[in-house]
């Protein structure tokens, strides 16, 4: 009795809890369709989960399956809720090379110690520093480690093996080594 109450209307100020979208990581191999992308929320209140939200954002890259090996930002946009304010992070799709490929074309221009091997079916398997070249050798199934010529780019990739000795039987395979390995053609 010692007190008088009196009551009074007053203003609260309730603003947006902050939420945080991220695009997860993903890798795939070249010549590979992506994956589907996913994203991880963080920040939700009160047990609430994607389902308040009114709209998800989009995830998207510029990579299709023939980009070459190398990073790609997965792109998140987007995305509304009443009680939330959104933070989007993007992720990355790395994007692995496969071995590249190459067989054997013509053999010509054969003299007694030389022979011009051409090449056909080139692929680099995603990865730009694909090295293609004939390996060549008087034992089946040869490889770089036996005698290697690499192939000339501006002569259709062509390669010139000299200094053969008359009269012998040569073996010859063509390669594509990138950072995903080496691959051999049929000899």
């Amino acid at each position: 009795s010692n007190y008088e109450i009196t009551y009074s209307d007053g203003l609260m100020n309730v603003t947006k809890a902050s939420l945080t979208i991220a695009a997860e990581n993903k890798s795939r191999k070249y010549g590979e369709n992506n994956p589907e992308f996913t994203m991880v929320f963080s920040g939700f209140e009160n047990g609430e989960d994607e389902t308040v939200l009114s709209q998800k954002p989009v995830l998207s890259t510029s990579a299709n399956s023939n980009s070459l090996m190398g990073q790609y930002p997965i792109v998140a946009e987007g995305g509304q809720s009443n009680n939330y304010s959104i933070i989007l992070v993007d992720g990355i799709l790395s994007v692995e090379a496969i071995q590249g490929m190459a067989s054997i074309g013509e053999i010509v221009d054969v003299t007694s110690t030389s022979a011009l091997v051409t090449m056909n079916n080139l692929s680099n398997g995603g990865d730009e520093s694909t090295v293609y070249g004939i390996c060549y050798s008087t034992q089946q199934n040869p490889t770089t480690d036996d005698m290697t010529v690499v192939a000339d780019a501006s002569n259709d990739h062509a390669a010139n093996l000299i200094n053969l000795t008359q009269g012998t039987v040569y073996y010859v395979r063509a390669y594509a080594t990138n950072s995903a390995g080496t691959y051999y053609s049929e000899q």
